[in-house]
């Protein structure tokens, strides 16, 4: 399974059909592991 980082927008989590605005909050959040 490919890993790929999350994406947030105004902290919430968000996908592909997201529209972006001026001065919205954008978090990359990387895949991690545990153990």
């Amino acid at each position: 399974m490919p890993r790929r980082a999350a994406v947030a927008v105004n902290r919430s989590y968000a996908n592909g059909d997201t529209v972006l605005s001026e001065g919205d909050e954008v978090a990359l959040i990387p895949p991690v592991a545990g153990g």
